[in-house]
């Protein structure tokens, strides 16, 4: 689920603010109360708006509300899930106004069903009904623009003290407390565009909220719902076109709301394992829409890491029979690994602007566009000329503003629409006052004092990080079991890592990287440095020095990592690694030099020296199985061994994303994933002078993306091919070579294959290669009773090659992962022109 891991949430607004703020603000009143049940417990996330406007605000948890209104005459209507809606009338002066409510158990009247042996329960006409409907319901507004609130709460009750011998640093509480307002702008069918206009995180001043409204614009019209960070395979609407296959229903009841009649119709599952929901829709009668619904998913669905998941909405009528979102509440409780806690996310949405689409309503007669339904100065909606362009809607999809953060307490007393609880403001208050010692150098020292202790858990196996939180630097440094390694060049070798990175005001700005080795067997001692400063992190602007003499694989990409090749080395006599000696200084940089094309230049000169093997060592067959040599096996070429020689290379990249998205922070620029594929193109030229020896010419392309294929799953591919333009004078490590793994203990990378040897079809000629892999992301196994209990994901590959010495090599997988959470088990079989080359099991992490 975490694969791509990741939640993205965007905002927005206009000059409006500051007009809000110093003029209305300044004269309205605040109504405020509790809203409660029948036996005065507080009714959390109730809704109340302003009757014929999209102005209102929902209860905190506690069931407490406070809307900002100017003077005049308004009718509040009070509704929670479950209970009969309620109205007000109030006037509202210069003077606060209390209103406390308390809401009615929803009165339900049974609807008169003839009985017999064919019948259905009323409730599956009225939800096909709906279904018939909902294309309208989904293209009736054209577009809008909205202001959204969104407050977030994420609680921690209960951690583990170490996870694998580390210390856990989090302690139990409220982890996380963020507010945000936004102006959130839509344009069918997916144009978002949202500018954050205020920030406020508990604890942090100078963070921004990651409460992002436009990851959350999830309709119940939509066939498929999936929440960014919750599922990768996504959930079945009880609207979708297929829902009745997996869904049923009950009509529970009626209810009366004026002029209205309200089915409430409880869904629920047909099978327990399918990606579903359950829980009630409220559905209008004639109309067929949804004005409100409770839907939960809980583990027996899917769930990855939280044991339940819930789900509200509350709808309105604005501009006739048009419904839109008035508020939304995500509600979870999560258990796993040891962690245990709850927490919530809860947005209002108001002062919409809608613009219709005249498909469904003649726009003619009063010749609108735009219905504004902000109800700021008047009850009902005003008519408006003004269209909402989706022109304006670039790739841009969030933006924040600068000084978003810095809001004062009176502004976010005036703009909070739902009112702190007790716990919030005293989090708020702690934190909020302990931040300015927390950034005082004795109380960074004296954290740092304490994250700095070494452990059993750091030496061994999780290396160890010094910190440095005022002057904003780590130090990194491997533990033994990333220092130790083995090979047959240099026999015991220790390779240690150090990395200095200095950051500001969370940005890395320069980050050293020293590596010093020594081998053994081989009495040979390389060290080699790199210097990295990042220059502009809104065009990703990079230099990038690097420098020494080191041992180097054939293929720069070093395809064998150093921890497989040793155990394959010692425990099954198999010495993969190949490698060469190479002194070097090289230049890298890149920059995007326009949305969405980065340009990555580098050049290096070098020195290359062939090495041999110098130990013959391993625990196991040393009587039956022999090591190879140092020089690579090849189809073609007899003797892969070189004399000493130079070479300079320059290489010209650039990775382009057509129509890429983007979230724009003051100070940084994040890429966000989008619909077109990547293209990375390279040009790689060995030029002969100064000394060197190399001349070749050589063009690459490659395209990846990721498809999403709904309940079926999702698929990665990469696709890859280039030529030799020039191959004047060459050497082996020159070559194109593949990135594969012959090890049981696979690297689950994009773009491997899995039973291919390492260089064996390296070519300096031409090549084509492709790389598909399918997560089904439960949707096979989750059928299977006693295997769907575990939770395990199927996973299927495919792979190709085309090269000058093999025509068509295909490799096809088939395997499990997700095996506790974190492993992946694969049964790969490979053929070359058709007929059977190899098969075998791969091993590793997949999750």
């Amino acid at each position: 689920m975490f694969r791509k891991h990741r939640l993205h949430f965007i905002l927005s607004i206009g000059c409006w603010v500051s007009f809000l703020l110093g003029a209305q603000l300044a004269h309205a009143a605040q109504v405020k109360g509790k809203v409660t049940d029948e036996n005065d417990n507080p009714l959390s996330y109730a809704t109340l708006y302003v009757e014929g406007t999209t102005l209102g605000t929902t209860t905190n948890i506690e069931g407490d509300y406070a809307l900002n209104l100017n003077p005049g005459n308004y009718n509040l209507v009070f509704q929670y899930v479950g209970y009969l809606k309620q109205k007000r009338s109030i006037t509202v002066g210069q003077a606060n106004v209390q209103l406390n409510i308390q809401l009615q158990p929803e009165t339900l009247q049974l609807r008169e069903v003839i009985v017999n042996a064919q019948s259905k329960d009323p409730a599956y006409a009225i939800v096909q009904q709906t279904i018939d409907h909902k294309k309208q319901f989904r293209e009736e507004i054209n577009a809008y623009q909205c202001q959204v609130y969104m407050k977030g709460l994420q609680r921690l009750d209960e951690r583990p003290d170490r996870i694998l011998g580390v210390e856990v640093p989090i302690d139990t509480g409220i982890v996380y407390l963020s507010e945000s307002v936004s102006e959130l702008t839509f344009h069918r069918p997916d144009k978002v565009k949202e500018r954050m206009i205020s920030s406020k995180v508990s604890g942090n001043q100078s963070s921004f909220s990651f409460n992002q409204a436009s990851q959350t614009l999830y309709s119940i019209y939509d066939d498929l719902l999936k929440v960014e960070g919750i599922t990768e395979r996504g959930y079945v609407s009880p609207l979708a076109k297929n829902a009745l296959f997996f869904y049923d229903y009950k009509l529970e009841g009626v209810i009366t709301e004026g002029n209205y009649l309200i089915n409430k119709i409880r869904v629920y599952p047909k099978r327990k394992t399918d990606p579903t929901f359950e829980g009630h829709l409220y559905i209008l009668e004639d109309l067929w829409r949804v004005t409100s619904f409770d839907l939960t998913l809980t583990k027996d669905h899917q769930l990855e890491f939280l044991d339940e998941l819930t789900v509200t909405q509350v709808h309105a009528p604005v501009a006739d029979s048009t419904w839109v979102m008035l508020s939304q509440n995500f509600e979870f409780y999560l258990n796993t690994f040891g962690f245990k806690g709850s927490g919530y996310f809860s947005a209002t949405y108001s002062d919409y602007l809608i613009e219709l689409n005249p498909e469904y309503y003649d726009l003619t007669s009063s010749n609108t566009e735009t219905i504004d339904t902000s109800g700021v100065t008047a009850p009902n909606p005003q008519l408006s000329y003004t269209s909402i362009d989706k022109k304006d809607i670039k790739n841009e999809i969030l933006k924040i503003e600068e000084g978003s953060n810095e809001r004062s307490d009176a502004y976010w007393d005036k703009m909070r629409p739902i009112p702190l609880t007790t716990i919030e403001k005293k989090d708020y208050y702690i934190k909020d006052s302990i931040a300015v010692i927390k950034n005082a150098k004795a109380y960074k020292d004296s954290t740092d004092q304490i994250q700095n202790k070494i452990s059993i858990g750091n030496i061994l196996y999780s290396g160890y990080q010094y910190q440095n939180s005022y002057q904003e630097y780590t130090l990194s440094i491997p533990s033994i079991i990333q220092t130790l390694q083995y090979n047959t060049v240099e026999g015991l070798l220790f390779n240690l890592g150090i990395q200095y990175t200095q950051s500001r005001d969370d940005n890395k700005v320069n980050r050293v990287t020293t590596h010093l080795r020594y081998g053994i067997a081989s009495h040979r001692f390389y060290g080699q440095m790199e210097y990295r400063h990042y220059l502009n992190h809104r065009n990703f602007e990079t230099v990038t020095i690097s420098g020494g003499q080191f041992v180097k694989q054939f293929n720069p990409d070093d395809p064998i990592s150093p921890f497989i090749n040793t155990l394959e080395t010692l425990l099954d006599r198999r010495n993969y690694m190949k490698l060469y000696e190479r002194t070097y200084l090289a230049l890298g940089y890149q920059r995007e030099i326009t949305n969405g094309i980065m340009l990555k230049p580098a050049i290096s000169y070098s020195h290359r020296h062939q090495l041999h093997n110098e130990t013959d060592y391993s625990f196991f067959y040393r009587d039956s199985r022999d090591f190879t040599s140092n020089t690579p096996d090849h189809i073609k070429v007899v003797d892969t061994s070189f004399e000493d020689h130079s070479a300079l290379q320059v290489q010209l990249g650039a990775a382009i994303r057509f129509g890429q998205k983007y979230i724009s922070l003051p100070d940084k620029k994040i890429i966000v994933e989008n619909k077109y594929p990547k293209l990375n193109i390279t040009y790689t030229k060995g030029i002969a002078t100064l000394g060197a020896d190399i001349d070749y010419d050589k063009l690459e392309l490659e395209v990846e993306d990721d498809i999403s294929m709904g309940l079926f799953g999702t698929s990665t591919f990469r696709l890859g091919a280039g030529a030799f333009l020039n191959r004047k004078n060459m050497e082996f490590m020159d070559y194109q070579h593949f990135n594969t793994n012959a090890s049981v203990l696979a690297r689950y990378d994009e773009g491997y294959f899995q039973l291919l040897d390492y260089y064996y079809y390296s070519t300096d000629q031409h090549w084509a290669e492709g790389h598909l892999v399918h997560h089904f992301n439960g949707f096979m196994f989750n059928k299977l009773p006693l295997i769907r209990k575990t939770k395990v994901q199927a996973v299927a590959s495919l792979h190709y090659l085309y090269t000058d010495a093999i025509d068509n090599y295909l490799e096809m997988g088939f395997g499990v992962e997700h095996i506790f959470k974190l492993m992946r088990i694969d049964y790969f079989s490979s053929f070359i022109d058709g007929h059977h080359e190899a098969h075998g099991i791969r091993l590793g992490f997949g999750f």
